[in-house]
């Protein structure tokens, strides 16, 4: 009988909730930007602060996603938990 890893299990739920919340930020990003250029060359300047903020917001979630999800792999690394090294192998990967 083959028992699941609840700790790698949720590990990975938190790592796509993550990546969609930032796959979403990204969208988000391109159309209030896009929206506030317009609006700003039709001479509408009101909009520019609010878009300002909004953008730097999500592309805090960007990097903050980054930061974590790139500080796991490192973590991984470390210990010797990457795709191309199993300590069973005779690739030990120097």
């Amino acid at each position: 009988m083959k028992f699941r890893d609840a700790r790698m299990e949720t590990r990975t739920a938190v790592e796509l909730v993550c990546l969609t919340l930032s796959l979403a930020s990204i969208f988000f990003q391109i159309w209030i930007l896009s929206t506030s250029w317009e609006a700003y060359f039709q001479g509408h300047t009101q909009r520019l602060l609010p878009a300002l903020i909004f953008s730097c917001v999500s592309f805090l979630v960007c990097a903050l996603t980054a930061w974590t999800t790139g500080m796991s792999f490192m973590k991984g690394m470390d210990e010797g938990r990457t795709n191309t090294y199993h300590k069973h192998t005779p690739f030990k990967g120097d």
